[in-house]
């Protein structure tokens, strides 16, 4: 990519992060009880986000991911009616998601709402998003993890998938999905894999467009990792690093600071300067640095206590 081509195509980002208008990184409490238990709950989130998302035409959701305990959606539109969609949303949870064996209290289930300034800090934050699932299970990545729109991010294979297996959703399917009549002017979405798909009712390809390319959103997506500390402390969440993020970054501060690629090669003193910053910054756990750096897994414990990571 040449020097003109490259502040066309950044110019050109710009212009399409500017007709977003207003736009948040929406999200709740991480500390929250269990909100979906399982894959059925998991999909009736998907369905009800999808069905909430239509029926609020005036709000663009760009993407979104669902945890098991709490969710990130980066949405675009005015502060009045995200409000009025995240709160449909949230009685609808609350109305689908109760029964016997796991009776849902969503009174701590608050919207927090965040605004993204700029066209770095907006593809920092899809990224961020697109990202968490995997970060919460290691057998899966971006690319994999079902519940949100991630997957579907510069991936033209699931689109094609999308276009060839959709199912429309009937109104008679809303109203059982919502168990309400409220949505019937519902329509134009479809499901896939037994829920309805992301592609059905995220702008998924105008959050494409803020990116230049494929590759660069990889890139955010799998190596620009400060970035996430930088968001999660934005929003009061906590994020922890695989093995091989943290890694990346162990070896770049000691590269740095002690001229040495290799952490676990590192003086003793050092090493333990290291550890500490790792654990305070990174919140690395102690058999997280354990693995890095080759310590004492009892000095490490009588410093920064115990810790499964």
């Amino acid at each position: 990519m040449n020097r003109a081509t490259f502040y066309d195509i950044e110019n050109l980002c710009q212009h399409y992060f500017e007709k977003f208008g207003c736009v948040y990184h929406l999200c709740t409490p991480e500390n929250h009880p269990l909100v979906f238990h399982n894959d059925a709950e998991f999909k009736t989130g998907m369905n009800l986000i999808g069905i909430v998302a239509k029926a609020h035409p005036e709000i663009q959701v760009l993407t979104f991911e669902l945890m098991n305990n709490h969710l990130h959606i980066i949405i675009a539109g005015k502060r009045d009616f995200i409000a009025e969609f995240f709160e449909c949303l949230r009685k609808l949870m609350g109305r689908c998601l109760s029964h016997d064996m796991h009776p849902i209290d969503l009174s701590g289930f608050t919207m927090q709402l965040h605004e993204i300034k700029t066209l770095e800090n907006l593809r920092n934050a899809i990224a961020y998003a697109n990202r968490n699932g995997s970060i919460a299970d290691r057998h899966v990545c971006p690319y994999t993890y079902p519940w949100g729109a991630n997957r579907y991010f510069f991936n033209n294979e699931a689109k094609s998938r999308y276009m060839e297996q959709r199912k429309k959703v009937s109104t008679r399917q809303v109203r059982s999905l919502t168990q309400s009549r409220k949505h019937d002017n519902v329509s134009e979405l479809y499901m896939v894999d037994d829920y309805i798909c992301p592609l059905s009712f995220c702008a998924i390809d105008d959050a494409e467009n803020l990116f230049r390319d494929a590759r660069h959103y990889f890139t955010k997506v799998s190596r620009h990792i400060e970035s996430y500390d930088e968001i999660a402390k934005m929003i009061g969440e906590q994020v922890y690093y695989t093995d091989d993020d943290l890694f990346a970054i162990a070896c770049t501060l000691s590269s740095k600071k002690y001229d040495c690629r290799i952490p676990s090669q590192l003086q003793k003193d050092e090493k333990l300067e290291l550890a500490r910053h790792l654990n305070r910054e990174y919140n690395a756990g102690v058999k997280q640095l354990q693995r890095m750096l080759k310590m004492d897994m009892a000095i490490l414990t009588a410093i920064f206590g115990s810790s499964s990571k």
